[in-house]
């Protein structure tokens, strides 16, 4: 018995996991949407065939079934619509078994190996190497020089302008004067002011502005009347 238990372990461990029972009804197992599509097209086409029986002339399941297990001395054409039912029911009956199998006991989902790491990844999560420059490192710190500050001449536009006084003589105030009055009187006044309609009223009297001359002029025409 141990020499017969040895060959059978060693063939045994030299079958392949994936070819075990399991594996190989996992392999027949529709998934989880095609067993509901199956299982609802085979209820729908054995209740069909049942009712299409029932109303024309040809054999019911359960004589056709007989008939074949039997072996019935029938007609020729009978029995070849018994078998063709059979297979029909039998058709059938295997989806629906098989579709609610694998709805009860789900296919193991195979573990799917590890995807291998990509090239980009790899770039991005391996550390930065830092490169030292030795020549800039032992390289004296050399200070900054100290600007000198820059001074500019002082423009006129930066000082204060002077104020100059000026001086005029007496007779270029008199004639300046003379002018002025003379062209403020030549000047026509809109006909909206009531400027000129002032002047317009008084055009033949000129009157004229004191001022300093004027006034020196008139103490000197009153000095001479005194004497």
């Amino acid at each position: 018995m141990s020499q017969l238990a040895k060959p059978l372990a060693t063939l045994k461990s030299s079958i392949p996991t994936h070819l075990n029972f399991s594996a190989f009804i996992d392999r027949f197992k529709p998934p989880k949407g095609e067993a509901i599509a199956r299982l609802r097209a085979n209820m729908l086409g054995l209740v069909t065939l049942t009712i299409v029986t029932y109303l024309l002339p040809l054999p019911t399941p359960w004589e056709s079934i007989a008939v074949v297990r039997r072996r019935e001395e029938v007609s020729m054409i009978w029995y070849g619509l018994c078998a063709i039912e059979t297979l029909l029911l039998s058709f059938f009956s295997f989806n629906i078994l098989q579709a609610s199998y694998a709805l009860k006991y789900p296919r193991t989902s195979i573990p799917l190996p590890p995807p291998p790491p990509s090239p980009a990844k790899s770039l991005k999560t391996s550390p930065p190497t830092r490169k030292w420059n030795l020549a800039a490192s032992t390289r004296p710190q050399v200070s900054p020089r100290p600007q000198k500050a820059f001074t500019y001449a002082a423009s006129p536009i930066s000082t204060p302008s002077r104020t100059l006084s000026y001086t005029l003589p007496p007779s270029a105030s008199s004639s300046f004067d003379s002018s002025f009055s003379t062209s403020m009187g030549s000047i026509p006044g809109s006909p909206s002011s009531p400027l000129a309609a002032y002047r317009g009223k008084y055009s033949r009297t000129s009157g004229r502005a004191l001022n300093g001359s004027l006034l020196s002029r008139l103490s000197q025409a009153a000095d001479d009347d005194d004497e």
